[in-house]
């Protein structure tokens, strides 16, 4: 079985306790379908269209038709105290899983007498080994549909179609059809298709009145160039055919005249040439000539010039001595300015005013023997003074470091005693280190377990939540019914009193039917002296079809609302044992009190990594 999308093969089929099945009946699919089909066949009753009924209940938890309505699935054959059950392996959309259900039934109660309702039950294993078992009916079906891509009650119309619903799927609209199929075809890919060449003729027809656009700006541009108009009815290639012809012929009159005017510039330039040089000759020649005649006017000057430069040529030595004579006279102005500088500072000590005073004011050869041992004295004096100068010098870098060293001892003193109170708590440290790391691991552990019980108090929160509102939506129904039961009963009895009435009045009914002369259809007489005459509350045959037609309506309204309330009823159960039947208040305070542990326990373990890196 397979639709559009996704298809489906059934491999092993398990029943226990179902239809007209008492014990376990088992069928291998894979050796039934080795060659590629299989037939299901038997006598009426024998069970083939309940093979059918467990497949489709396998996976929707459901049967199609009217066998849907009874919800009493259990074997009336089988064994007291046997669990309804239908398990089923097969792959859907490429995915290998086992599905197997159990039905809503009534068993005997283990104690006492008496029977008690027996919850449906539904588990999913995934035999590929990916994906998540579940366990929650509504979820395996939201999986089955959505590997399938049908709904339980389009399954049934398609795949289960022979089993009594084939006129249904043809009383079906158009629209309603359509959709189906194309649901179970994928005729979407051809939507696809049709939808890519609509687009693509778009675009073609929005690129070929762009291409248009510019083919008629480019004749504009021609003609506007060419100072020829195309005219409103020409074929704009036609028309720049001619024109790129009449182009052509243009140039190569053009390319001719050309070549003709080329030769005759390139006679023109040589001779120009040739004028250009001469010129260049006679100008030459003209400056020549000028320049002789300025100088034969100038031969005086040039003379007088030349007696000049000799005279200059021998007073060139006596202006060397006479620079050398005031370069000697700035020296000793130097020199005498740098004696009194020098001799300025000894002028402040005694032993400088008595050197001066013995050297006189002017200089003579015995002034360097009266200077040289003063200077030599100065010398040796002013070398034990900056002796003097490095050892105060030192002793003051050493007192710095003296210094330096003393705070370095005393920051090292500090630092012995901190590492000492360090070591003295470090065995306190430890412990509450491996206590924090412990507790962090201890929290890890835990954190998978409180995420599923957070999970599971928060679905049970959202279960009970849904199960007040479902429940007074039941109770409304629930009322409905009895409301409808009541009507369809007053709708009942009116039909009923019609149907009397009439029958009382028939006498009346087939009396008026009577012709003098005419048999009668009840006694064959020909004469009627004394027909019946109609009661004044006798009702017709119009009578009695509208109250039939009241009592039809009042039964279809009626049994859709059981329906409704069959359905509801399921769904408030399974709300239930997700809930535990539990308060709405004790649900939150357990959903809010999971909360709190998941989240303090993820915080702890959080801190898991920090502590081990430290």
């Amino acid at each position: 079985m397979a639709d559009g999308r996704a298809g489906m093969r059934l491999h092993h089929l398990e029943i226990t306790a179902f239809g007209p099945f008492a014990d376990t009946v088992e069928i291998d699919f894979d050796e039934l379908g080795a060659d590629g089909l299989f037939l299901l066949h038997g006598q009426t009753g024998a069970g083939k269209t309940s093979i059918l009924d467990a497949v489709a209940f396998a996976l929707y938890g459901t049967v199609p038709g009217a066998r849907s309505e009874g919800r009493r699935l259990l074997s009336d054959h089988a064994r007291v105290g046997a669990v309804p059950t239908v398990r089923l392996e097969a792959t859907i959309a490429g995915r290998r899983l086992a599905i197997e259900r159990s039905p809503e039934f009534e068993r005997p109660k283990k104690r006492g007498t008496g029977t008690i309702k027996q919850q449906a039950k539904a588990n999913l294993t995934w035999l590929d080994g990916s994906g998540e078992n579940l366990s929650r009916a509504q979820e395996i079906g939201d999986v089955v549909k959505s590997l399938l891509g049908m709904s339980a009650e389009q399954f049934f119309q398609v795949v289960l179609l022979p089993q009594g619903d084939f006129a249904r799927f043809l009383r079906a609209n158009s629209e309603e059809r359509g959709r189906l199929l194309e649901r179970l075809f994928d005729t979407t890919r051809f939507g696809d298709v049709e939808q890519w060449f609509r687009d693509r003729r778009g675009a073609g027809t929005k690129l070929l009145a762009e291409q248009q656009k510019k083919v008629e700006v480019l004749a504009a541009k021609v003609a506007a160039s060419a100072g020829i108009e195309a005219g409103a009815d020409a074929d704009p290639v036609e028309w720049a055919g001619r024109l790129l012809a009449e182009a052509a012929e243009s140039r190569d009159d053009a390319a001719a005249a050309l070549a003709r005017v080329r030769a005759v510039d390139e006679v023109n330039r040589r001779r120009l040439d040739e004028t250009v040089a001469l010129a260049d000759r006679l100008r030459r020649r003209r400056d020549a000539l000028n320049i002789l005649a300025e100088l034969e006017q100038t031969q005086t000057q040039r003379v007088a010039v030349t007696a000049e430069r000799d005279a200059a040529h021998r007073a060139v030595s006596v202006a060397v001595v006479d620079r050398e004579a005031a370069r000697l006279a700035r020296e000793a102005d130097a020199a005498v300015a740098r004696a009194e500088t020098a001799a300025a500072p000894l002028r402040n000590d005694d032993e400088g005013r008595e050197l001066l005073q013995a050297v006189g004011p002017m200089s003579s050869a015995a002034d360097r023997d009266i200077i040289r041992p003063r200077c030599e004295e100065w010398s040796s004096e002013a070398a034990r003074l900056d002796v003097l100068l490095d050892r105060r010098r030192r002793l003051t870098e050493l007192e710095n470091e003296r210094e330096k060293f003393a705070g370095r001892r005393r920051a090292l003193t500090d630092e012995r005693r901190q590492v000492i109170d360090e070591r003295a708590a470090l065995p306190e440290r430890s412990t509450a280190a491996a206590d924090a790391v412990a507790e962090a691991e201890r929290a890890a552990a835990m954190l998978l377990g409180l995420s599923t019980a957070r999970d599971r108090a928060a679905d049970a929160l959202d279960a009970a939540t849904e199960l007040a509102s479902r429940r007074n939506e039941l109770e409304r129904l629930e009322a409905r019914v009895l409301q409808l039961h009541s009507e369809y009963n007053h709708a009942r009895d009116a039909h009923l009193d019609v149907r009397q009435r009439r029958i009382d009045g028939m006498a009346a009914e087939l009396a008026a039917r009577l012709t003098d002369g005419e048999p009668c259809m009840v006694c064959g007489s020909t004469e009627h002296p004394e027909p019946a005459r109609p009661a004044p509350d006798t009702a017709t045959k119009a009578d009695e079809e509208r109250a039939h037609a009241a009592e039809q309506r009042a039964a279809t309204a009626l049994s859709e609302a059981r329906e409704a309330v069959t359905e509801l009823s399921g769904i408030v159960a399974v709300l239930r044992q997700r809930c535990g039947d539990a308060e709405l208040a004790e649900l939150t305070t357990a959903h809010a009190e999971a909360v709190r542990a998941h989240n303090e326990a993820a915080t702890v373990a959080g801190r898991l990594d920090h502590l081990l890196a430290t």
